[in-house]
């Protein structure tokens, strides 16, 4: 268009001009009154539908109320409250992973039985 010399507005379609946006919002929007202030209907109400199944299985489960207590589960102990037991230094407060003796002791035990392997199969 640039080459040719051509005007690029002519080419922008008139709904995107300045003219026409503020033509479209020139007017005044009036303000909608409170609920209680509109003219009551002779008409009924609006009901919602009819609740009908849907086809297929049922829902395992049913939906709960938003105030109905949760139910504990039982037959599933928790592990809240226990404390953890080293089972390679037998001490409270951390587990085989985390103990600080227990590279050095596995380091020894892998050692001892390599060489118990070595000696039983020579």
């Amino acid at each position: 268009m640039h080459y040719k010399d051509l005007d690029v507005e002519s080419f922008v379609d008139h709904w995107y001009k300045k003219e026409t946006y503020l033509k479209a919002y020139s007017k005044f929007i009036q303000p909608m009154t409170n609920m209680k202030m509109w003219p009551k209907s002779t008409k009924p109400s609006i009901e919602p539908p009819e609740i009908t199944s849907m086809p297929g299985r049922p829902r395992k489960k049913r939906s709960k109320y938003s105030d109905e207590p949760c139910k504990k589960k039982f037959g599933k102990a928790t592990r809240k409250g226990r404390k953890m037991k080293c089972s390679l230094c037998k001490n409270f407060g951390h587990n085989k992973k985390g103990c600080p003796i227990g590279i050095s002791f596995a380091l020894t035990s892998s050692t001892l039985l390599m060489k118990f392997i070595f000696i039983n199969t020579s």
